[in-house]
């Protein structure tokens, strides 16, 4: 006890005796003691004889309200108690005093309580702040976090503005983007032509183009002019050139100027001296041979109803296709549909033609706007667009004079009957519903829909349908799939129809021996007259499955069950008319079976 004596530590009394033991802590810094150097660290804060040193703002202040302050808190004290820290962790830093604080301290406490009270409501105000540090920080994070969306959000409603206005209000945009990015020069150079933007030929030689080429001027038209503006189809409003000046400048004249930019299909050609047999204006449809028969007879339908509405005369072009010359397959469309001008010459090739790939510039959205039945919904609003594919394949593209006769024989032959026209696609068209995942409808499928259709007509009309099996006549690009169809349905089906199992010698040569796929048929591998035949084969598995062409007498399909994936399939409900395709529901799609919207689209294009 002599060692400690000298260092004026107070001795414990019997009265203190309740007080918690503690670890031994250095006075000044709060941290446990863990060497003798801090004891004597310690020490020299005292003088012997003197006790603690005193004095404002000296260390024995410190000292002795620090040890003050250690009887106040002790370090085990119960988690239950009022004045527990919230952190014991961060304790020592939260309670340790500033050295700010101690300056405007007196030198000495008057009373142990008063001290810890002080220090108790400076380290509660220290939390506080802490407090409200760390609620900033979180704000500016979440802050941080959306701003992303939140601009997301702003630049997407900016976006929605545009496309109304881009739908409902075009004018106003066609107007602020000629306003601010159309080169006047170029203006006047379209007004003075007064033929809107047209290929520009110069630099070509050899007429007609190539269908791609067809598709790379009108995408270059596309960039340079910002698309297809005003309605569809627009006419150019000439202007003479004299006033050309004042319609630039006059906001009166400002839809009269942006109708010049329309881009046109058909093209008018002026009377030359020794040419008056030349059309006047046509509409020329280019084969290429690239797609399918039925994809460019889909779009034919569609390109000469066009032609009949705007009174122009309708040329197909036939130098490139790979299935030999229309006139093969089909009636010359000159005498089908003469136009205004029977018996006209045909312009110069170098115009702006439709081709399978220039399809998507002419049949687009503004295409479906504007024949569209906007009061209708499901596939009624396509029945303007269907009643234009209808009178084409009716009263245009019609069958040659040989088909013709190899068509009535087919039915002379077969449609003696009732009976259900089927068409199974395989080849490289597969459905586009993901319930197959990839593969072809099941036979199953159409089997099913064969008893169910066949059913369905033998209650509309008993007197009609009178056997309890049903006939059908198949209509396959594969044998394999003819095979697949006759072994699954068995003795369920009457009997059975088909060109690759017909007892004609001339039939079976012209059906189809394997898939149809497009790039087989474009190959070198297969002849042209391989190709003429097997052309003028899927022509009739069309009449015979849809009951298009029927002559007086002749005997249709009372139904028609295929996949609508098929461009064959989509004019199959042509051929059996509006009334008893989607009214009686005669048209039946083995692969969406119904289930989705529209169940029927005129054409494709890619």
């Amino acid at each position: 006890m002599s060692a400690n004596r000298g260092l004026g530590y107070k001795q414990l009394d019997s009265g203190s005796a309740h007080l918690t033991p503690r670890t031994p802590r250095s006075t000044r810094t709060g941290r446990p003691v863990t060497s003798f150097k801090d004891i004597e660290d310690d020490e020299d804060d005292y003088v012997p004889g003197f006790g603690a040193r005193s004095g404002g703002g000296g260390r024995g202040g410190r000292i002795e309200e620090t040890e003050q302050e250690t009887q106040t808190y002790p370090l085990l004290r119960s988690s239950t108690s009022a004045t527990f820290p919230e952190d014991v962790h961060d304790s020592h830093s939260r309670y340790a005093p500033s050295p700010r604080s101690w300056s405007s301290r007196p030198a000495h406490s008057s009373t142990p309580t008063t001290t810890a009270t002080t220090r108790q409501g400076q380290g509660q105000g220290f939390r506080s702040r802490l407090k409200f540090q760390q609620f900033d920080n979180v704000r500016l994070k979440r802050v941080a976090e959306s701003t992303p969306l939140i601009l997301g959000v702003f630049l997407s409603l900016i976006l929605l503005i545009l496309l109304l206005l881009s739908v409902h209000r075009p004018s106003v945009l066609r107007e602020y983007i000629l306003k601010n990015s159309t080169d006047p020069q170029l203006l006047d150079k379209l007004i003075v032509g007064g033929g809107g933007a047209m290929i520009d030929y110069t630099n070509r030689t050899n007429f007609p183009l190539e269908a791609i080429e067809y598709e790379e001027e009108c995408w270059s038209l596309m960039q340079k002019h910002g698309g297809m503006r005003g309605g569809y189809w627009d006419q150019p409003k000439p202007k003479p050139a004299e006033s050309t000046a004042a319609a630039a400048g006059s906001d009166d004249d400002d839809d009269d100027i942006l109708g010049l930019l329309d881009m046109e299909m058909d093209v008018p050609h002026e009377h030359q001296p020794g040419e008056h047999d030349t059309c006047s204006s046509t509409i020329t449809y280019m084969l290429d041979g690239e797609v399918g028969l039925f994809y460019d007879l889909a779009l034919i339908a569609q390109t000469a109803a066009f032609a009949r509405e705007r009174n122009r005369t309708f040329i197909i072009d036939d130098s490139r296709w790979n299935r030999g010359n229309w006139t093969d397959h089909f009636q010359d469309v000159r005498k089908t549909q003469p136009g205004p001008e029977p018996n006209c010459l045909p312009p110069p090739a170098n115009e702006l033609v439709v081709t399978q790939r220039t399809a998507k510039f002419h049949f687009g959205h503004m295409f479906a706007d504007n024949y569209e039945n906007p009061y209708k919904y499901d596939v009624s609003r396509q029945k303007p667009i269907y009643d234009h594919a209808y009178n084409s394949f009716k009263n245009t593209i019609l069958p040659s004079n040989y088909i013709r006769r190899q068509l009535t024989r087919l039915r002379q032959h077969f449609a003696t009957k009732p009976y259900i026209g089927i068409h199974i696609r395989h080849g490289d068209r597969y459905p586009t519903n993901q319930k197959w995942r990839g593969d072809y409808v099941p036979m199953s499928e159409f089997t099913k829909a064969t008893k169910e259709t066949w059913n369905t007509l033998r209650t509309a009309d008993p007197s009609h349908y009178t056997d309890f099996k049903p006939t059908v006549y198949i209509a396959s690009d594969s044998y394999a799939a003819l095979e697949d169809y006759k072994s699954l349905a068995g003795a369920t089906v009457e009997s059975i129809g088909a060109l690759q199992t017909s007892g004609d010698h001339t039939w079976r040569y012209m059906a189809s021996p394997h898939g149809y796929v497009q790039r087989v048929f474009n190959g070198r591998k297969t002849r042209q007259d391989e190709r003429i035949r097997w052309t003028q084969g899927v022509i009739l598995d069309f009449a015979m499955m849809s009951g298009a062409w029927l002559a007086d007498g002749e005997r249709g399909p009372g139904a028609s069950i295929c996949t609508a994936s098929s461009n064959i399939c989509r004019m199959a409900a042509v051929a059996l008319g509006w009334e008893r395709a989607f009214d009686q529901k005669r048209w039946v799609d083995a692969d969406w079976q119904g289930i989705v919207y529209p169940p029927w689209e005129a054409f494709e294009y890619h």
